[in-house]
């Protein structure tokens, strides 16, 4: 079982809100970009920038601690946690302007990133590179094997998510999809080196 890395899971969210071309972005586009950036790094070196267990949604693929963070949900996070996150992100609380995944979040000066090492900082790039708009991460996530898999479950509402197992993330769809990161991964090697752990 992995350890969840909460410094990993703000200062992964730092990185691409400061990163980014525009002024904040959406939970859900945070969510979205830390779930590409893990899968390619896992795909690539059998490891994950921030150490999140995830679940399969409606959307797709989450980061349940990093959903748990930026909906500030006492259930799953100490308020020692949420404070460490706002020392980080900048939540634009305005559930009517803004519902659930759609609240903007915005970087906070903050220059301590020392947790992310040079190479997660290429996969949130690479994550980041491969971004257009959320809709599209939205329909390149529902066409991944992993997400698939629990299609038809969540489709029936009886769940509202499911957690997924990081082999499935090793799966190849049969579909030739735009964000695949091409050249980065070997991935009978990474499903050799997970499965002896």
């Amino acid at each position: 079982m992995m350890k969840t890395d909460i410094k990993k899971t703000v200062q992964s969210f730092h990185y691409l809100l400061t990163n980014v071309d525009k002024e904040g972005l959406t939970v859900l586009e945070l969510l979205k970009l830390l779930f590409l950036a893990d899968r390619y790094c896992f795909r690539a070196h059998g490891r994950i920038i921030s150490f999140n267990k995830y679940c399969a949604m409606e959307y797709g693929p989450v980061p349940s601690l990093g959903k748990s963070l930026l909906n500030r949900d006492r259930r799953n996070v100490t308020l020692e946690e949420i404070n460490y996150c706002k020392s980080y992100l900048q939540m634009e609380y305005d559930h009517i302007k803004h519902p659930n995944f759609q609240m903007k979040v915005f970087p906070v000066k903050n220059e301590n990133s020392k947790s992310l090492t040079g190479l997660d900082k290429i996969f949130l790039n690479k994550a980041l590179y491969t971004y257009d708009n959320v809709s599209d991460i939205v329909d390149y996530c529902h066409q991944l094997p992993e997400w698939k898999k629990y299609e038809h479950l969540l489709s029936q509402k009886r769940v509202k998510s499911l957690e997924m197992d990081f082999l499935d993330f090793l799966e190849n769809s049969n579909e030739v999809l735009e964000f695949d990161p091409k050249g980065l991964d070997d991935i009978e090697f990474v499903k050799k080196i997970y499965t002896t752990l």
